[in-house]
């Protein structure tokens, strides 16, 4: 088996993720979600706007500091016009800042955060495909990937029914090499989050 970078950047999520409680002793937390996004146009045509959910995790590392990882299914990853069938994973590692209320003042049920992440997509279709943007000829491979970044935050409400509490979420997502584009899109998500 060959190892690649993408190997590598999901060992240090899984490190960061699952081996700093340790190091820390802190919380963690976990927790599903489902949104949709709604992308901008670009040069190559306009990506469809669907669906999306995932899972991510995270673990404090000090006052209000969080290291999470983040992998999501985007139920279409395709151009407006074609109909390859082609899926996009997302993984992300994401530094996150909440805004605990001992330090700002915020309400104890509601924690707003604002967070960055890094990370890649990759590109899930049964075979190549081709087309046109009326410019050149675009060849989409399966296990195409590609560097992303995303940038937003939201709310959090903790531990509503015991451990258990709700995540609202808007970011920004921008993938700079999309054969030879930049999309970029928002996207909103609401889950379920479990601290302990």
């Amino acid at each position: 088996m060959k190892w690649n970078w993408q190997r590598t950047f999901m060992l240090t999520i899984f490190a960061f993720v699952f081996a700093t409680p340790s190091l820390f002793a802190q919380k963690y937390e976990f927790g599903g979600y489902a949104g949709g996004y709604w992308p901008f146009r670009t040069n190559v045509g306009d990506l469809k706007s669907q669906g999306f959910y995932g899972a991510r995790g995270g673990v404090f590392v000090g006052t209000g500091m969080e290291l999470e990882g983040n992998v999501g299914y985007y139920n279409q990853f395709e151009v407006e016009g074609t109909d390859p069938r082609s899926r996009g994973w997302l993984f992300e590692f994401a530094p996150t800042y909440n805004f605990m209320s001992s330090e700002w003042g915020t309400s104890p049920a509601f924690t707003p955060y604002a967070t960055f992440g890094l990370g890649f997509f990759h590109t899930k279709l049964d075979s190549a495909y081709s087309f046109s943007n009326g410019i050149r000829t675009i060849n989409v491979n399966p296990g195409d990937r590609f560097f992303e970044f995303s940038y937003g935050g939201g709310i959090k409400s903790i531990r509503v029914w015991g451990p258990i509490g709700m995540r609202f979420d808007g970011r920004g997502r921008t993938i700079p090499n999309y054969y030879h584009s930049s999309p970029t899109w928002f996207e909103a998500s609401a889950g379920v989050n479990v601290m302990w």
